[in-house]
């Protein structure tokens, strides 16, 4: 449904990038080759990020494509998307199939750094799976990106990094720290809250922000078409 949806939007998209569970529980083959053929008849380039649910050799089986050689960082799937206002990094921030918390790693966070250093003037946008660790839900700790701290060391002092954006919670959300843009995008299927939409996010890129319009797969929903502004700092 929303493959139809984002295929029918007046203005050819540039992309899409799926923010990690791309298959269900335990990342198995067959699920790679459902999302294979799904994705197929989607006329513009996709990127996949990995979350917990994912298995990267099972998706690299399915997508042999999508597996850069020699790869970036060891052992993850990573993604460097160079827009004209913009470079996406679709990160890895799976650490053990069908376990919950998330984990960059050191030699990610390295490379990232490094990468981020080549063009300290162009804004960066940066998308995974895991949402940073929360400050005052202690449920919600255990789930999170073990390593947001030192994430955070390398992306915080580092002003051309505008906005994390990620899944994980499967909730619509918007917050800011230290003028860092954290966007949770929603989930397209299951859902943990029944109040929460489920949805995919059209992104327009501009030189000094971006506008972010949630489209629900209920057209229904109070949500849907509602476009979020948001300014670099």
């Amino acid at each position: 449904q929303a493959r139809e949806q984002y295929r029918a939007v007046h203005s050819r998209p540039a992309g899409l990038i799926v923010a990690g569970d791309c298959a269900f529980l335990k990342g198995e083959a067959g699920d790679y080759r459902q999302l294979r053929e799904l994705a197929a008849p989607i006329p513009f380039p996709v990127t996949f990020a990995m979350g917990n649910h994912d298995h990267r050799e099972h998706f690299w089986e399915a997508f042999p494509r999508h597996r850069v050689t020699p790869c970036p960082v060891p052992g993850r799937h990573v993604t460097l998307i160079e827009a004209p206002n913009a470079d996406w990094f679709v990160l890895d921030s799976l650490d053990k199939t069908n376990s919950t918390p998330g984990r960059m790693g050191e030699a990610q966070r390295k490379w990232l750094a490094g990468q981020l250093d080549r063009r300290p003037e162009k804004p960066a946008l940066l998308v995974a799976h895991h949402y940073p660790l929360p400050k005052n839900d202690p449920e919600m700790l255990k789930s999170a990106l073990l390593d947001t701290e030192e994430l955070f060391k390398v992306i915080l002092p580092r002003n051309r990094v505008k906005a994390y954006v990620f899944g994980h919670s499967h909730r619509w959300e918007h917050a800011k720290i230290d003028g860092l843009h954290l966007v949770n995008l929603p989930a397209l299927a299951w859902l943990f809250d029944p109040k929460q939409p489920r949805g995919w996010v059209d992104a327009q890129l501009k030189p000094d922000g971006i506008r972010l319009t949630l489209q629900c797969l209920d057209p229904s929903h109070e949500a849907h078409g509602r476009p979020l502004d948001l300014a670099w700092r």
